[in-house]
């Protein structure tokens, strides 16, 4: 056998056992999202929404102003009962019925057990527009997430 064609042999194999060590994924790569449930009744409008799971974690979530007005900063408030250390959290808007793009707010700590941030929600054509919030808090055990859907007049 030529030399050449061992080391040749030998590159792609490594190139390949390397490939493969770098794609496969262990257990503790894969992110866990726990999911909250809406409680009902929720109507961001009247009052704070509330998620929450069998295993005690819950959020309390609100806008102020609590009209939701359109082109005009919101702020939004989450209370946190039942997750422990958790590091980040972040609130994603976006429209149900039309696409409107993506408004976030990063949240920042307020106490040991609130989240705020703002965001600014754009006008949209339709007299009506429905939307979801989706909240994500990040832990060291995964992420948990909780969606509110709202609606806004023009």
């Amino acid at each position: 056998m030529k030399p050449w064609a061992f080391i040749a042999g030998f590159v792609v194999a490594l190139a390949a056992a390397l490939g493969y060590f770098l794609i496969k994924k262990s257990p503790e790569d894969v992110s866990v999202v726990h999911h909250l449930t809406l409680q009902q009744p929720c109507d961001l409008h009247l009052a704070p929404c509330v998620a929450a799971d069998n295993v005690g974690r819950s959020v309390r979530f609100q806008f102020t102003p609590a009209d939701i007005p359109l082109m005009k900063e919101l702020t939004v408030q989450v209370d946190i009962d039942g997750i422990p250390a958790y590091q980040a959290g972040q609130v994603i808007v976006e429209g149900t019925n039309m696409f409107m793009g993506y408004q976030r707010a990063e949240l920042r700590t307020d106490t040991a057990s609130s989240l705020t941030g703002t965001l600014v929600l754009p006008v949209c054509t339709l007299e009506k527009m429905a939307w979801q919030a989706t909240l994500d808090i990040e832990t060291p055990t995964g992420k948990i997430q909780a969606i509110f859907p709202f609606v806004t007049q023009r």
